[in-house]
């Protein structure tokens, strides 16, 4: 039977997953001759990551030659304070996760323009959660993302309400709702994906009071300075960590740059990460994660 080039590419797009995961699997000896489905597939994926150095965009996605190559020129330094609106307008027709400069997270910009050109955003996600779990194993303690408590922790944010958390993206996905979407058609269904974006992306803009004004800057620069400002104050002593309306700011900023990378539709790579990496629990506290059993599979 045929199928269209879109089936046909996602098919392929899920057999380069799976048969990524199993060859690594099998060189393990760990994955179960049963696992045959790209979800089984990627939960090995997950599980296995402590085995495995940084992630290769190859592993994730099926790549026409050259295709990185074509996103592989980032901006020049000067044009990261430009209004991302004027950026854009200066590349017509060219993806801003292109354009973004790699820094401190090597990939991380091609493989969230690789899932929005393939429309498979589970690649990005098995992708991403793989770095981030490289990160957690070699940054020095409470640096970067990859930072996580072993158990968790109670924050209370600046209304009165608390989370429990172990770490900066488990508040980061809270604050933004990334958490209040399904999980599955966020990583399966780019329709689902782009209009949930598209509604989160709009409370970033009544949250953010200079969101036209976006500029790459606001997060290159200021980014891993909070991540790890508040992976200390996780990691101190004190039972409860309380968070100010700044560190709510400036997530909520983090979230209109992206949105602002494709004219309010940008953040969906996080939204797709986020419900990969976790769920929020039935008490609306409380952020569990897929990797210690926590959430169900998807």
């Amino acid at each position: 039977m045929g199928c269209s080039r879109g089936s046909c590419e996602m098919s392929l797009l899920r057999c380069a997953v799976i048969l990524a995961t199993v060859a690594f699997g099998a060189s393990q000896g760990t994955v179960n001759s049963e696992c045959q489905d790209e979800h089984c597939a990627v939960s090995h994926l997950q599980l296995q990551t402590a085995l495995v150095g940084y992630p290769k965009l190859e592993s994730f996605f099926v790549l026409a030659p050259g295709e990185l190559q074509h996103c592989s020129q980032p901006l020049p330094v000067e044009d990261f304070s430009k209004p991302i609106t004027e950026v854009l307008y200066e590349h017509p027709g060219e993806d801003a996760w292109c354009l973004m400069p790699e820094l401190e997270a090597p990939g991380f910009r091609m493989a969230c323009a690789m899932a929005r050109k393939h429309k498979h955003m589970r690649s990005f996600a098995a992708f991403d959660y793989q770095r981030i779990s490289w990160e957690g194993r070699t940054e020095p303690v409470g640096e970067g993302e990859g930072f996580s408590l072993d158990t968790q922790k109670e924050v209370v944010l600046p209304g009165g309400s608390s989370l429990m958390v172990r770490d900066y993206i488990d508040i980061w996905c809270v604050v933004n709702g990334y958490y209040n979407v399904s999980r599955a058609p966020a990583l399966d269904d780019y329709e689902y994906l782009t209009h949930v974006s598209a509604n989160l992306c709009f409370l970033s803009k009544q949250r953010v009071p200079d969101y036209n004004s976006l500029c790459l800057n606001d997060l290159l620069l200021h980014y891993l300075p909070h991540v790890n400002y508040i992976n200390k104050k996780l990691m101190s002593e004190k039972p409860v960590v309380h968070l100010n309306q700044t560190d709510v700011d400036l997530m909520y900023r983090w979230a209109g740059v992206q949105c602002r990378m494709d004219n309010d539709h940008g953040g969906n790579c996080d939204v797709g990460y986020c419900a990969y990496r976790g769920c929020l629990d039935a008490d609306g506290m409380t952020i569990k994660h897929t990797d210690k059993g926590e959430c169900p599979p998807v």
